[in-house]
This record gives structure tokens, sequence and C-alpha cells, in this order.
């Protein structure tokens, strides 16, 4: 995951293309990524 949120971040200081789409995919990877995480914290207990 760090690394799609290094890319997501390198995208966004690029400048001259749009990276919009790209930089959305990875958004929605990293909020998927994330929620399942959570999902298995929670299926585990504290």
């Amino acid at each position: 995951m760090m690394h799609r949120q290094r890319l997501a971040v390198d995208l966004k200081a690029r400048a001259g293309f749009d990276f919009s789409l790209p930089i959305s995919q990875i958004d929605e990877e990293i909020a998927v990524i994330e929620a399942g995480l959570e999902s298995l914290r929670h299926a585990h207990g504290p």
C-alpha cells in the first residue's frame, strides 16, 4: 500500500499532463485496501 501512496503523491506533484484519472484510480485502490484492512481488524478483535 505504501507504494500506491507514494505513487499518488508523485503523480499529484507532476505538471504538464492530466494525471487525474490514474490518481483517481490509485486513490480508489488505496480506499479499498484500507477498508479491507479495517474489516480484518474488526474480524480479529482487539
